[in-house]
């Protein structure tokens, strides 16, 4: 059988894959070194002791996990003292203050995605204030620690397209 072997990275570590063509399946599983492999529809596929050959990801469709994943954090900036928050590109997100600003209500908000926006304080005391799709525990918005270097973690849970319950920690110095 002729494949073409692809170098792919997947959760940060080379895997040797195979490209089995459209709706392929390896002809001799247990000759077959490559128990991983993609195939046009974008899938990636195993095969089980008995060789079936099972979906385990779909590379065009959000993951439901049943086991702890870990994200790498993605950087946050301020323009014209608005922060813009993309939730589809992450969980996790990290924002060093440098002007007074708002995090602006988040865009692809889905019921159900968690995560954390570590916040690190300026130099000199920054604010910030939150759209109104941040929700607070009590109804009101809290303040960020003003120390300088000082780090607090905003932890949040989509609740709606326009709700997301969120948690200021303060204080990491």
């Amino acid at each position: 059988m002729a494949t073409n072997k692809l170098a792919t990275t997947l959760m940060n570590f080379a895997l040797p894959i195979e490209n089995m063509g459209e709706n392929a399946t390896p002809s001799n599983p247990s000759a077959n070194q490559h128990k991983l492999y993609f195939k046009s529809d974008e899938k990636l596929y195993k095969l089980n002791s008995s060789g079936t050959e099972i979906a385990i990801a779909d590379l065009n469709s959000v993951q439901v996990f049943q086991k702890s994943q870990r994200v790498s954090s993605t950087v946050l900036t301020s323009t014209a003292n608005s922060v813009a928050v993309d939730l589809a590109a992450n969980n996790d997100y990290t924002h060093a203050l440098t002007e007074n600003t708002t995090l602006a209500n988040p865009t692809n908000i889905v019921a159900g995605q968690s995560g954390a926006i570590h916040i690190t304080q300026d130099t000199t005391p920054r604010t910030l204030a939150f759209g109104s799709y941040w929700k607070f525990p009590g109804g009101t918005a809290p303040t960020v620690s003003t120390g300088s270097g000082v780090k607090d973690t905003l932890f949040y849970h989509v609740r709606s397209a326009t709700e997301i319950e969120a948690r200021l920690v303060q204080d990491f110095s």
